[in-house]
């Protein structure tokens, strides 16, 4: 399923392997780890998954005010997104693997920080239920590299698991920028600073590109 290129998605209407897809969210938590147990998936926190092929591979829960989703990110990528940043993805993709639906941005997909904090949400729906539907008419295919890709968007990392342009970033920096939320509802909250009114703000900082090359070379 493809997407409009210039049409923005809302979480709520992400479905199982659509492709071009433009969509701006706010990063809930970082660092998850998914575990399937039959019809169970459970959340928790914990370090990135090392690849065989030496990748590190970490699950981020995003959100905008339709709902939420799991997001896969690679490598450096992972060490630079923080909670409560706010992120525009371009030519991302969803994939499924054992009947969980993640968000992906893929070789040439294209990630920008355009803000922090500000920003309504809403965890509920979790488009990253467990579906059994899902589960049987999607077979498991998990890559253990980026650079496995075999063509298109299908099935791989963010950002190919190499590097990336990322003007004015430091790895240090986005780590200190994790704050506590003031306030966060059951199903729903919106993401503050201290001392900050609203719930809807503008971001007057340098946005962050990163822009995955086209193509890669292999090890």
């Amino acid at each position: 399923m493809t997407t409009d290129l210039n049409k923005f998605v809302p979480v709520c209407q992400l479905m199982p392997n659509m492709k071009n897809i433009n969509i701006t969210f706010i990063v809930l938590d970082v660092g998850l780890k998914l575990f399937n147990n039959v019809d169970i998936v459970l959340l928790s926190s914990g370090p990135p998954r090392r690849t065989p092929q030496g990748n590190d591979v970490r699950t981020v829960r995003v959100a905008d005010p339709t709902g939420s989703v799991m997001m896969t990110v690679w490598n450096d990528i992972g060490n630079c997104i923080a909670e409560s940043d706010i992120w525009r993805l371009r030519n991302g993709y969803t994939s499924v693997y054992k009947g969980v639906m993640s968000l992906s941005c893929g070789k040439l997909g294209e990630l920008v920080k355009t803000g922090e904090f500000f920003m309504a949400f809403s965890e509920l729906p979790n488009m990253s239920e467990y579906n059994a539907d899902w589960a049987a008419k999607y077979p498991v295919t998990r890559k253990g590299s980026p650079d496995e890709e075999t063509g298109g968007n299908s099935n791989s990392g963010l950002n190919g698991g190499r590097g990336f342009s990322a003007d004015g970033i430091n790895t240090a920096q986005s780590q200190q920028r994790q704050q506590q939320f003031l306030t966060r509802g059951a199903g729903t909250g919106t993401k503050r600073s201290a001392g900050a009114s609203g719930h809807l703000g503008e971001h007057k900082g340098k946005p962050v590109a990163i822009s995955v090359p086209r193509k890669m070379s292999r090890i």
